[in-house]
């Protein structure tokens, strides 16, 4: 969900430079280089260690590339290809890893969930100090549950309070439940008032694209969410994956509700379309672009579907056959496996057996391949990657698309990144000083922030009028729930007509204006030097209202 967020020049404090030496200039090569993390395992999906770029064949868009850069992480450690293994203290030779768990509150019952995170425990438990996990949970919307931390007791006592928590999986299941009934109530008017059982089915088809509707509208919702956590990850560094735990992310939604209309219907009528309706409702596309956008972002997904299908329980009995529960499963289990496929990852279903689950997961991030190319396509555009392996016993999973960046867009994702924690090498030259909220209308504050930037870090060159430069500051805004404003981007010019008489003052200043909903929101600050593309970050938590 976007917050409203309001970014209002208010003021520009000009202050010229003291007397100092004239910045110094250096020519600016573009390096460009696309990099994916490979995992290849045998026939039991055991790692296989030891292999050399010449053991592997890469193509983009279909046209194969040359390996630049290669290496291998092994248990660990990071192994160069001629077999020698590096190790600095705590391991920090090996990339960090930086994992978020999202916890679909919507979908799971309580007890299947709090098994999973029994198994949970144990995966954040085995990470080092490098590695940093988030948790997060959904229910009908995105809730930090614990930011990014390499704690291990803090993660810990998450999963506690995680546990104590109820689950609003039974919802979903009224919510089916009532439109199952409606449906069913159609048939039964019919035959009792010997109406047209035709015109019956078509009110049951209705009420099928009713809930299908609502269910779009919520996994839409999901979709953002989930993205939104990719958002955080996409300015960092490292080996980076999002561990989702749930059992709903259909692919068509209320498919099963279409099939149930069918099976009631099924001895009344010769022609039913419950099925083909249903199917017509997709939002495959919608899965497609957050794995593209995972992708960008470097980012593997593991999803796993939390619970086995079971169709011998009494209420599953009398909500559906075994045809449809089996239906439903495969309808969210085939969109996890196409985002675990796309992206590199691992989908694990129809099994209980999280510690297996959460035991790939960790090998997967502790051995793999890292593989370089200098890609083809133009900075922008998406291509086409394909890993293939010259041995072809062995088993290879990459990520199946690249899209190479712009600096603003990279610039935008480290501000972001910037909201829950400040990746390695972000520079925090600039400071915030913020003012006293004021309420406005619905429940809104606005809140006065300056943001203070060092007069170094604003290059200054001459012209005609004296010196002049140019700054832009982003600004984004969050709040526990992950509900995140739209990233704002402003420019601005600055310039000194006399630098030796004007008055000194010890900073650049820039005046905003945030309208924020009430409660703790933060704050995250980028001001970029456009002479020589060098950002500094700030980030501050404001609290509006009681």
């Amino acid at each position: 969900m976007r917050l409203p967020l309001l970014v209002a020049v208010l003021a520009l404090g000009v202050s010229p430079l003291e007397a100092q030496d004239v910045p110094r200039f250096g020519e600016m090569i573009e390096v460009r280089r696309a990099q994916a993390e490979v995992v290849v395992t045998d026939s039991k999906g055991s790692p296989v260690a030891g292999l050399q770029p010449s053991d592997f064949l890469l193509f983009e868009a279909g046209q194969p590339v040359e390996i630049t850069n290669f290496s291998e992480v092994r248990d660990d450690r990071i192994i160069t290809p001629t077999g020698t293994a590096t190790r600095g203290a705590d391991s920090s030779a090996a990339p960090e890893r930086r994992i978020v768990i999202i916890i679909d509150n919507d979908s799971i019952p309580t007890i299947e969930r709090n098994q999973v995170l029994d198994s949970a425990r144990k995966l954040v438990a085995s990470f080092g100090k490098s590695d940093l996990v988030m948790i997060a949970t959904w229910n009908r919307g995105m809730k930090l549950a614990v930011p990014f931390t390499n704690d291990q007791a803090v993660l810990a006592d998450a999963i506690d309070v995680l546990a104590k928590q109820s689950s609003s999986a039974a919802l979903e299941e009224m919510s089916r439940k009532v439109t199952n009934s409606r449906i069913q109530s159609e048939l039964s008017t019919a035959l009792l008032l010997r109406s047209s059982i035709a015109d019956a089915y078509t009110k049951a088809i209705s009420h099928a694209r009713a809930s299908a509707e609502e269910v779009r509208n919520r996994q839409e919702n999901k979709v953002a969410g989930l993205r939104s956590m990719i958002a955080t990850l996409s300015g960092t560094s490292g080996r980076k994956a999002v561990v989702f735990l749930g059992r709903s992310l259909p692919q068509h939604p209320a498919l099963e509700t279409f099939l149930y209309a069918d099976e009631v219907f099924r001895p009344h009528l010769p022609t039913l379309r419950g099925h083909l309706e249903g199917t017509r409702i997709s939002q495959v596309p919608l899965h497609e672009e957050l794995a593209r956008y995972a992708n960008a972002s470097d980012v593997a997904f593991y999803p796993i579907f939390v619970g086995e299908v079971d169709s011998s329980s009494a209420e599953n009995q009398q909500r559906s056959s075994q045809q449809i529960e089996f239906a439903d499963f495969t309808n969210s289990a085939s969109s996890m496996q196409m985002l675990a496929e796309m992206t590199g990852g691992a989908a694990l279903h129809a099994t209980n057996n999280y510690d297996r689950a959460f035991a790939m997961v960790r090998r997967d991030l502790s051995s793999y391949y890292s593989i370089a190319w200098k890609p083809l396509g133009e900075p922008g555009a998406e291509s086409r990657v394909e890993v293939r392996m010259k041995n072809l016993d062995l088993q290879v999973r990459f990520r199946s698309t690249h899209r190479e960046k712009s600096f603003e867009e990279q610039t935008g994702e480290r501000v972001i990144a910037n909201l829950f924690h400040t990746p390695e090498g972000m520079r925090s030259a600039a400071s915030l000083v913020t003012g006293t909220p004021k309420r406005q209308r619905r429940g809104r504050y606005s809140i006065p922030i300056q943001v203070r930037i060092p007069l170094d870090a604003v290059t200054l060159l001459p012209d005609d009028q004296g010196l002049s430069g140019e700054f832009c500051v982003w600004v984004v805004v969050a709040n526990d729930r992950f509900d995140q404003s739209e990233l704002s981007t402003q420019c601005q010019p600055v310039s000194v007509a006399d630098p030796a008489t004007a008055p000194l003052r010890a900073h650049w200043t820039y005046d905003l204006d945030l309208l924020v909903r009430q409660g703790a929101n933060i704050v995250s600050i980028g001001v970029q030097d456009r002479a020589t593309g060098e950002i500094s970050y700030a980030r501050t938590t404001v609290k509006a209202g009681g």
